[in-house]
């Protein structure tokens, strides 16, 4: 236990448990494997910057970071944003023929879906993933 002290008071002070081991983390935003972190890092650059050819290169360099590291949440919860923005920029959804884009439509969103509802049972503390899943339902 520590002592607070101000000029006219001293009070006790107990620490406050977080509930975490020592060393612990709130929230594991991170991977161990530097190559899949920093193609998570090009992803979310090309995320920011949406266009036809940045969406698809994003959407291919995703798919192998939760390849190669299937726990990273945050990587399935920007592929979930990712494959919701492929249809967007599809070129048969942006043609005139409606039909011919729904199921390109409702393939991505079904997939964006399961990727950020993964990513929710991945870390459920974290806002990234329902803030994913609340763009596809």
């Amino acid at each position: 236990m520590r002592i607070l002290a101000s000029s006219s008071l001293m009070l006790p002070v107990a620490p406050l448990p977080l509930g975490l081991a020592q060393r612990g983390a709130l929230v594991r935003n991170r991977t161990d494997d530097s190559e899949a972190y920093d193609a998570y890092l090009r992803a979310r650059a090309l995320y920011r910057a949406p266009g036809t050819d940045s969406v698809t290169e994003a959407a291919k360099l995703l798919e192998q970071v939760v390849e190669r590291n299937s726990d990273f949440a945050p990587a399935w919860a920007l592929l979930s944003r990712v494959y919701a923005l492929v249809p967007v920029f599809h070129p048969v959804v942006l043609g005139t023929d409606i039909e011919r884009g729904r199921p390109i439509v409702e393939t991505y969103l079904s997939k964006a879906e399961a990727a950020a509802q993964h990513a929710v049972r991945l870390n459920p503390e974290s806002s990234d993933p329902y803030m994913a899943l609340a763009l596809v339902q």
